[in-house]
């Protein structure tokens, strides 16, 4: 038996807490009561929306578009290999699908020199080199 008398009774929330219709404490520690969306008094989350109206407008920033479209490019034209073009270390990445290539990762700055390399894993795995 509970405090309240129930038999199975549980209670959620209280101080301290986040979550449930009562409301909770935000980061700052201090006590806040949620509204319902449409309420004038509903907290703002986020930098973006204001009372549900768009108030700044955010676009995707595409960072070295020509390397990563080479690097596509290289990938559509080797069918046994996996090549991306990697933004934070500014390479050229490649991944052999192929068993038994030896080393079956490579990398380079430019994608020739990848090329190079790839082309000297797969001589090692095959006698005669790539046919």
């Amino acid at each position: 038996m509970s405090k309240s008398g129930h038999v199975g009774a549980r209670t959620y929330g209280g101080a301290g807490t986040r979550g449930g219709s009562h409301g909770g404490r935000d980061d700052q520690g201090d006590r806040y009561v949620q509204h319902p969306a449409s309420s004038p008094d509903r907290r703002v989350r986020g930098r973006h929306r204001l009372g549900g109206q768009l108030v700044t407008t955010v676009s995707p920033k595409v960072f070295d578009p020509a390397a990563t479209a080479h690097a596509a490019h290289l990938d559509h034209l080797e069918p046994g290999w996996m090549i991306w073009y990697g933004l934070y270390d500014r390479r050229f990445h490649a991944i052999a699908l192929i068993r038994g290539v030896e080393p079956a990762r490579v990398e380079a700055r430019t994608p020739e020199a990848l090329t190079s390399y790839m082309r000297e894993a797969e001589s090692s795995t095959w006698p005669g080199g790539r046919s």
